[in-house]
């Protein structure tokens, strides 16, 4: 288990330096908004032990990416 008191730091320091955006709690978890849309949110074990965050992206993309490293993704 990861001991950071703030595993999402990195990704809601990326988040927030983009204009417009806003952090806000939705379903317990950390989101990250452009308005009403989300585009990032978070895992933080809130159903099984893994963290992790679900970023928007164009069609196609995840298969990409679970190909390229099928144990990370």
């Amino acid at each position: 288990m990861e001991s950071d008191p703030d595993p999402y730091a990195r990704v809601r320091a990326m988040c927030l330096r983009l204009p417009g955006v806003v952090e806000r709690e939705s379903h317990g978890e950390a989101t990250w908004f452009v308005g009403k849309r989300v585009f990032v949110t978070s895992a933080d074990r809130h159903h099984d032990d893994r963290r992790a965050v679900w970023l928007a992206a164009p069609d196609g993309v995840q298969e990409t990416l679970v190909e390229a490293d099928p144990d990370r993704f």
